[in-house]
């Protein structure tokens, strides 16, 4: 989701999300203790009693406002390997431009011995510094440092970091077709590393803020006094686990296009690839995924009064591909009945073979990114999930999947002692994080090709049903946005800013009802829509241009 000020980026069976998690550790002021030693701390070894990794151990040889001087700051499990005054103009490794002066930390955390987490800082000038702290991470299964979301971040003139999960996507790795595997979904890193994958599913996040913490405060001789982080599909996912497990480290948090329950969304997503990979010829091709479309939008767009282009909510939408059926051969303008059936099971919830639904299918208006569910190979991380996360076998056939025993082997791995579900899946049990004062910002589109809108909807119903409505609209808001996405994109407005708005809640306790959210073309504004609170949405005033969200308010549905 780009933003206008600034652009910052289950199943059925008792275990099938692996309810419940055992913390491997108890936090009692920046100190580590052996879970088992708890209920006998007198008689536990001092080497058992350690510093959390990333909290300052020293800071002798520090001398604040000094950038180079960082470098002999001592962290517990972290080196800081550089501490550099960067003069502008600076081009980051990923090409994004910096235009403001500022420190460049650079730094790893180990918290296992099978843990490489490296992560920068970029801290402003005192006299630049906010005197807040900002977080972002990448989507998907990358291993890279967000360098552009720490760009917005610094020229917002916060203390920014960002980290590489704990591993280096690769880019040499090929499909089953020798197409090239995106660094976003590389999962080779995984096999015979459960260490990795713990730091990818939320530790990397965890310690990198504490270590961050403790160099803004060495650098600026002041702890930052709000922390926030913004983190879109994978990003999200790492935002919601943030909420769940280590609530005292931000005060406001927004989660865009979440992949909370990481474990069976790429389980939908092999679903979703099924006919494809078992037949070539159910593929459905980008021209008709267009021609799917477009009469998706046809059957549903007025369905909330207004004619414009969008589905304000897809779960009205009852739209039969089969309207689009050849009536005799195969051809360009119309779907085969294989091509039907892709598509009926793209968009219905995957099952196991006993009806009880996995997840929820995708939504109508999600048709013209399709693309990605309908290739040789799964979509998405689904491909290495299963080959090496779950499989540990780079040549696992994923159409062999069975989706019965083969959700419940994937979901019970164990993983350092925990089960794959409890490690990788962000549970909704956001109460501490809202006991505290923090606030989560979750929005969703409702046209996303890859994280089932869906998803979201259901993270906020289990939300609720832990809370009561009155109690859960005090710290976390949920928002839908018609015709958008994965993370940007579409016929609807995309453009937004949720950082403004998190700071207004957390700072100003001013909760979000509405969020203004723009379409922008060609660098001009073509059409402005409020985004609503859910389960409220937009409703058309009657009078003036749909284009203009003055035009609408937000209402029950």
């Amino acid at each position: 989701m780009r933003s206008i000020r600034r652009s910052i980026p289950t199943g059925s069976r008792p275990n099938s999300i692996g309810i419940g998690f055992k913390p491997r550790v108890i936090r009692l002021a920046g100190w580590s203790i052996a879970a088992g030693c708890a209920s006998i701390l007198i008689s536990c070894s001092h080497s058992i009693l350690q510093k959390e990794t990333g909290t300052a151990i020293s800071t002798e040889g520090v001398t604040s406002r000094s950038c180079t001087s960082l470098v002999n700051l001592k962290l517990a499990g972290t080196t800081i390997t550089s501490a550099t005054a960067i003069a502008p103009p600076f081009t980051a490794p990923s090409g994004a431009t910096v235009s403001t002066p500022f420190c460049r930390v650079v730094g790893v955390s180990s918290p296992s011995s099978d843990s490489t987490i490296n992560f920068e800082v970029w801290l402003p000038d005192a006299a630049a510094w906010n005197g807040k702290f900002y977080s972002s991470t990448g989507g998907g299964s990358t291993g890279a440092i967000q360098y552009g979301a720490m760009s917005t971040g610094l020229s917002a003139k916060y203390a920014a970091m960002s980290h590489d999960r704990g591993h280096i996507s690769r880019s040499d790795l090929k499909t089953n077709d020798g197409s090239a595997i995106p660094l976003t979904t590389d999962g080779s890193w995984a096999a015979g590393h459960p260490e990795k994958i713990i730091d990818w599913a939320y530790r990397s996040q965890h310690v990198t803020t504490v270590a961050s913490k403790a160099i803004v405060k060495a650098f600026y001789a002041s702890a930052p006094s709000r922390s926030y982080f913004v983190g879109c599909s994978a990003g999200g996912h790492i935002g919601a686990m943030e909420a769940t497990r280590y609530p005292e480290d931000f005060d406001g948090i927004v989660a865009g296009a979440p992949a909370w329950n990481w474990s069976n969304l790429l389980v939908a997503r092999l679903w979703a690839s099924q006919p494809s990979m078992q037949n070539s010829n159910s593929a459905l091709p980008a021209a008709k995924l267009k021609i799917l479309h477009t009469a998706v939008v046809q059957a549903c767009d007025a369905i909330d009064g207004v004619k414009d282009g969008l589905i304000d909510d897809p779960r009205k939408c009852s739209f039969d591909p089969a309207v689009l059926q050849c009536k005799g051969a195969d051809s360009a303008d119309c779907l085969t009945g294989a091509q039907v059936n892709t598509a009926r099971i793209i968009s219905s919830p995957s099952k196991r073979p006993g009806g009880q639904q996995i997840f929820p299918g995708y939504t109508w208006g999600s048709e013209p990114l399709w693309t990605v569910n309908t290739g040789p190979t799964p979509g998405g991380s689904a491909f290495d999930y299963f080959r090496y996360w779950v499989k540990e076998d780079a040549n696992y056939d994923s159409r062999k999947f069975n989706f019965d025993s083969d959700i419940d082997f994937a979901n019970n791995k164990l993983v350092a002692g925990q089960t794959m579900a409890s490690v990788v899946v962000a549970k909704p049990d956001i109460a501490a994080f809202g006991a505290r004062g923090g606030k989560l910002l979750m929005w969703h589109g409702w046209a996303d090709e890859q994280v089932h809108a869906l998803s979201s909807i259901d993270y906020y119903n289990q939300v609720m049903a832990a809370n009561t409505k009155a109690k859960a609209d005090g710290f976390y808001r949920l928002f839908m946005a018609p015709g958008v996405q994965h993370c940007s994109g579409g016929d609807g407005p995309d453009t937004m800013d949720t950082l403004s708005a998190i700071e207004k809640w957390v700072e100003q306790g001013v909760a979000p009802e509405q969020i203004t959210a723009s379409k922008i073309v060609a660098g001009k504004v073509t059409r402005t829509r409020p985004l609503c609170a859910y389960p409220k949405v937009a409703k058309y005033s009657g009078a003036g241009s749909i284009d203009d969200a003055a035009n609408f308010t937000c209402t029950s549905p």
